[in-house]
């Protein structure tokens, strides 16, 4: 009989390849994974029925009720992180715009499943669970819409905007240093935007969504839109961001340095940041 720890081993090692493949092929579709010690349908099923169990809404009772996604944009594993068994990402949305992200994902070290929220809206969020309960309120987000200097005029054409938008993505990169030695990981950027859309009420042409990632865990989130200028009436770039990572992160846009996250976990943590990671409930034993 094959040890157990082999077995991991074994995956662990091919999962890594995998990936290593993924990041010199681009536009390689991502490869299936299976999560040690737990049925994949079972699993994926459970982390949607309990980011369901989640309600949002604005801070102002006139803003109304948002909706969730319910179909995760993202489905990802990460075999550099062992304690990851799998994970969902989902949108909360105003429209069609993204006024949050929720990611929900297996610990397989502490078998319990475990959320991850962040903000993308200039207003404050109210997230409640299934008893009613306010377990999220966070501060409006810091880097919202921030106009894209350097950057050609949105095209007229949908294909011709969709390149524009990976050719603005690209100036980006990300670096994620790791908790326990400060050990530098290079960011990947997933080839596909994540998510795509356009809300003329808000004055948004065309945007899309993408992911940084180490594997195809997503620990950046970046958004380019074309938006209508309030005053000059034309359409231009913006960008906002948003951390899906608890680690510490840094951003730089034409290599010079525009944001950093600071460890969440050694800085003090509220319900009003920005974003938060918190254990969510017990995974059922398969």
């Amino acid at each position: 009989m094959i040890p157990r720890r082999a077995i991991r081993h074994s995956k662990i090692m091919r999962n890594i390849l995998l990936s290593l493949i993924l990041v010199w092929w681009p536009g390689a579709a991502l490869p299936a994974q299976d999560p040690e010690g737990a049925d994949s349908d079972e699993m994926w099923a459970h982390l949607t029925e309990r980011i369901a169990t989640y309600s949002w809404s604005g801070e102002d009772s006139d803003s109304g009720v948002f909706e969730l996604k319910s179909d995760p944009v993202l489905r990802y594993t990460d075999p550099v992180r062992e304690f990851l068994g799998g994970g969902q990402l989902h949108l909360v949305l105003e429209g069609e715009r993204p006024v949050a992200a929720c990611s929900i994902w297996l610990n397989l070290d502490k078998n319990a499943t475990v959320r991850e929220l962040t903000t993308l809206s200039e207003e404050r969020l109210v997230c409640r669970n299934a008893n009613g309960d306010v377990v999220w309120q966070p501060q409006p987000a810091e880097l919202l819409d921030v106009h894209l200097e350097a950057a050609e005029e949105p095209a007229s054409n949908p294909a011709r905007r969709l390149a524009q938008m990976r050719s603005c993505v690209r100036r980006f990169s990300a670096t994620f240093y790791r908790r326990r030695d400060g050990d530098p990981s290079e960011l990947r950027l997933l080839p596909q935007p994540i998510y795509r859309f356009a809300d003329v009420g808000q004055g948004i042409i065309d945007a899309a969504l993408f992911a940084f990632v180490q594997s195809t865990d997503p620990d950046l989130l970046l958004m380019i839109s074309a938006r209508t200028d309030p005053d000059s009436g034309k359409p231009a770039w913006t960008y906002s961001l948003a951390r899906m990572n608890s680690g510490h992160l840094r951003v730089r846009l034409d290599d010079a340095v525009v944001h950093e996250y600071r460890d969440y976990r050694t800085n003090p943590r509220s319900q009003e940041d920005q974003y938060v990671e918190a254990d969510d409930m017990k995974y059922p034993a398969p």
